[in-house]
C-alpha cells in the first residue's frame, strides 16, 4: 500500500485516522471538501477494540465487543494507553505490544477506507496526543510500517483540531488558541498560534494527562452505582451476572452522556437475580468529576504559562473530544480564564477531519484559500466542508530515524512552518531597530527643549493667570486703553477685549484656548497707532505640571492616551506572537509619531512657556515619524527570536518510511 508519497490506485485523496483510546474515526479529503467515512454499522467511528479469534485473526470494532463479552480474555481495548510500555498485553493467550494492536486496527481501517475509495490513499495521516515524545511517536510510525501503509504523516491532535476548527470559524492570522482536548483515555492542552493563512505553530510544551478520560469518568458512575447499591449479592463467575456487568458499563457511558443535555437520568442494574434502579442527577456527577476536571484546566494553565501566554490574550479555547461537551467543563474553563469557549462543530471527529486536511496539504492536493466574505463566521453544523483557512500546518520537528524534511515532489511547503531566521541575525536587527528608535526620539526632546526659539526678545512681558484669563503686564509702563494683537506661529488669535487697563492688566478671555503657555503679542496705542512693542506671555508662578489642568492641556493628556492606546493594539501582536511587520503596522506607528510630535511641542509650550521656531516643530514630529515607524522592525526582531523553530514544539512529522 502507498504511504505519504504513494500514488497507485485510488491515491486522489487523502486519508486522516484518529485512533482513539476508546473509539477509532477517518476522514478523507477528496474534491476539495473532508468528509467523515463511516466505519461501523450503527455510527460513523468505531469502539478501539479488537477479538483474537482463534484461528489468529481479528475481529475490529464493534463485532469484537460483542464478541468479547461472552470471552473477556481475547478481547482488547485502550491498548493505546501502552503504547511505549515494556509488558506485553495478552490476548487471547498470544502477548502482543500495544503498538503491534494499533496496526492490526489501522490495517482495517485503511483497508475499509480503500474498498469504498477505489484505491489507496495517497498520504495516511496518524494522530497522536501533543506530550507523546519521540519514542512513542516512532512506535506509531513502526504500527503505520506494519500495517502495510508504509510512511506516514504524525501530526498531533490539538494541531489536527485546530486545523478542523479553522475551516468552520474564520481566524485571522496572529489569533492565539488553546485547544481543551479531552477523549475517551487521555486529555491534551495545547496552545496554537496561527502564523498566516496556512499556518498553525504550536507555543511553548504542550500539557497532558495520560490516564484520564471518559473511561476514568464512567469508572466513577459505576463506582457509584456500587456505593449506593451496598453488597450485591452476585456470582462474579456467573454468565448471566457478566453479561449484565457488560451492559451496566454501557448504561453507565450512556448515562454519563445523557447528563450533558439532561438533568437526571435513571440507571437500570442487572445482574443475575439483582434487579435494581439507581438514580444519578447531574449535580452529582459533578461532584464525582470535579476534581480531576480541575486537573484538566491546571493543566491548560501550565500550557499557557509554558508558552508565555496570559489567559486575557487568548483569542479562543477550542473544546474538542467526547468528553469536552460535559457542561461543567465549559463552566470551569470560563470561569478560571475568563475568555470565549468554543466546541468543535464535530467534538468526536474534529482531529480525524483536521488530520485528512493535513494529509492534503503534504500531498498537495489542496491550496488554502481564505473563505469569503468579511468578519468571522459562525461554526459550521456539517461534518465537512472546504477547509478554507484550514489548509494550516503545524510546526515541525525532527524525530529520531524520520526525514523531517519531505521532499518537493510529494510535499511542497504547506507541510512545515516557515523558518524566520537565524535568532542571531533576528536579535541584530531587534538592537539596531530600537537603537535607531531611541536616537531619533531623544534627538527630537533635544530639538524641541534646546533648539532655536522664535527670534527677538519682547520689550514688555506678562504673568498669565490661566484660572482667571488675566495677564499682568511688566516692563515698560503702557498707557491704559492700549490693545493687544495675539499672534500665535504667525496666525492671528481671536483676543476678545484684550485691553490694559489702569492695573496693567490684559483681559484674554476671548483667547482662552490658547491661555496656557507663551504667547506673542504686538502692542497698540488706544489711538490705533503701533507703538512698535512686542510683547510675551508667560505662564503665571507655580508648578509646571498645574498647568495641564487646562483645556491645551487635556488635549496634551488625551493625545498622549491615544498615541498610547492605538501604539499597543499595533505593537501587541508584535510583541505576543511574533507576527511579521505589516504596511499597516509601519503607517499605523508613523501616525503614531505624528501624534507625539504634535504632543511633545504642545508639552513644550505648555510646561517650559518656550516660544518654538518652525525648525524645532518640524525636527520634533518628523524625528517622532521616524522613531515610530522604525520600532516595530526592532520589536518584530524580538518577538520571532523568541519564537524561533528551536522553541517550538512539534505538530507534524513525517516517517521516512
Amino acid at each position: 500500500m502507498a504511504g505519504a508519497g504513494g500514488t497507485t490506485g485510488g491515491g486522489g485523496y487523502s486519508l486522516g485516522v484518529d485512533l482513539g483510546t476508546t473509539y477509532t474515526a477517518a476522514a478523507v479529503w477528496r474534491g476539495g471538501r473532508a468528509e467523515i467515512v463511516p466505519l461501523g454499522d450503527h455510527s460513523p467511528q468505531i469502539p478501539s477494540a479488537l477479538f483474537r479469534t482463534e484461528d489468529g485473526e481479528f475481529l475490529v470494532g464493534e463485532p469484537a465487543v460483542r464478541r468479547g463479552a461472552g470471552d473477556p480474555g481475547r478481547l482488547a481495548t485502550e491498548f493505546k494507553r501502552r503504547v511505549g510500555d515494556d509488558t506485553s498485553i495478552m490476548v487471547g493467550g498470544t502477548p502482543m505490544s500495544a503498538h503491534a494492536l494499533m496496526a492490526q486496527l489501522l490495517s482495517w481501517v485503511v483497508a475499509h477506507v480503500s474498498a469504498g475509495q477505489g484505491g489507496p490513499p495517497a498520504t495516511v495521516v496518524l494522530t497522536c496526543p501533543a506530550n507523546w515524545g519521540p519514542y512513542r511517536r516512532e512506535l506509531l510510525e513502526q504500527a503505520g510500517r506494519m500495517a502495510g501503509v508504509g510512511s506516514v504523516v504524525i501530526c498531533t491532535e490539538p494541531s489536527a483540531a485546530a486545523v478542523h476548527f479553522a475551516s468552520t470559524e474564520r481566524l485571522e492570522t496572529g489569533d492565539t488558541l488553546a485547544v481543551y482536548d479531552l477523549g475517551g483515555g487521555t486529555f491534551d492542552a495545547a496552545v496554537l498560534r496561527k502564523d498566516g493563512e496556512a499556518d498553525f505553530a504550536l507555543l511553548g510544551s504542550p500539557e497532558g494527562i495520560e490516564h484520564l478520560g471518559g473511561l476514568d469518568f464512567d469508572a466513577a458512575v459505576l463506582q457509584h452505582i456500587w456505593t449506593t447499591l451496598g453488597d450485591v449479592d452476585a456470582d462474579p463467575e456467573d454468565e448471566a451476572v457478566l453479561t449484565g456487568l457488560s451492559r451496566l458499563r454501557r448504561d453507565c457511558t450512556e448515562a454519563k452522556e445523557a447528563l450533558s443535555v439532561d438533568t437526571d437520568v435513571t440507571i437500570p442494574v442487572d445482574l443475575g437475580g439483582e434487579h435494581r434502579t439507581v438514580r444519578l442527577g447531574r449535580a452529582e456527577l459533578e461532584e464525582l468529576i470535579r476534581p480531576s476536571l480541575e486537573e484538566t484546566v491546571a493543566a491548560l494553565e501550565r500550557a499557557l504559562a509554558s508558552a508565555d501566554v496570559a489567559a486575557a490574550e487568548l483569542d479562543s479555547v477550542l473544546l474538542v473530544g467526547g468528553s469536552a461537551r460535559i457542561p461543567l467543563v465549559t463552566e470551569l474553563l470560563t470561569r478560571r480564564l475568563g475568555r470565549p469557549v468554543a466546541v468543535s462543530a464535530q467534538p468526536k471527529h474534529g482531529v480525524a477531519l483536521g488530520a485528512a486536511m493535513v494529509g492534503a496539504q503534504v500531498s498537495g492536493l489542496a491550496t488554502p484559500a481564505p473563505p469569503a466574505g468579511g468578519g468571522r463566521s459562525a461554526p459550521a453544523s456539517t461534518a465537512s466542508g472546504t477547509p478554507s483557512t484550514a489548509a494550516a500546518r503545524p510546526a515541525t520537528s525532527e524525530v529520531p530515524g524520520t526525514s523531517p524534511t519531505p521532499s518537493p515532489a510529494t510535499a511542497p511547503g504547506p507541510a512545515i512552518a516557515p523558518t524566520p531566521g537565524p535568532p542571531g541575525r533576528l536579535s541584530t536587527v531587534a538592537r539596531h531597530g530600537l537603537l535607531i528608535s531611541g536616537i531619533l526620539a531623544a534627538l527630537a526632546v533635544l530639538v524641541t527643549l534646546v533648539g532655536p526659539a522664535a527670534s527677538s526678545d519682547p520689550d514688555v512681558t506678562a504673568r498669565l493667570d490661566a484660572a482667571r484669563q488675566m495677564a499682568t503686564l511688566e516692563g515698560v509702563p503702557l498707557e491704559p486703553g492700549s490693545g493687544l494683537h495675539l499672534t500665535l506661529a504667525g496666525r492671528d488669535l481671536p483676543a476678545g477685549s484684550a485691553l490694559v487697563s489702569d492695573e496693567q492688566t490684559v483681559n484674554l478671555s476671548g483667547a482662552r484656548i490658547y491661555a496656557v503657555g507663551p504667547l506673542r503679542a504686538d502692542v497698540t496705542a488706544p489711538d490705533g497707532s503701533d507703538l512698535d512693542l512686542t510683547a510675551q506671555l508667560h505662564p503665571a508662578d507655580g508648578a509646571p505640571w498645574g498647568r495641564l489642568l487646562s483645556l491645551p492641556g487635556a488635549v496634551v493628556v488625551l493625545g498622549l492616551l491615544f498615541a498610547a492606546a492605538y501604539a499597543e493594539s499595533l505593537l501587541r501582536p508584535l510583541l505576543r506572537r511574533g507576527q511579521h511587520v505589516t504596511a499597516r503596522t509601519v503607517v499605523g506607528m508613523g501616525a503614531v509619531g505624528a501624534v507625539l510630535g504634535v504632543v511633545l511641542v504642545l508639552a513644550v509650550w505648555i510646561l517650559a512657556a518656550r516660544l518654538l521656531s518652525p525648525v524645532s516643530v518640524t525636527v520634533a514630529i518628523v524625528g517622532c515619524v521616524l522613531a515610530a515607524a522604525v520600532l516595530p522592525l526592532g520589536l518584530e526582531g524580538r518577538a520571532r527570536s523568541r519564537t524561533s523553530p528551536a522553541a517550538r514544539a512539534p505538530g507534524v512529522t513525517r516517517s521516512s518510511g
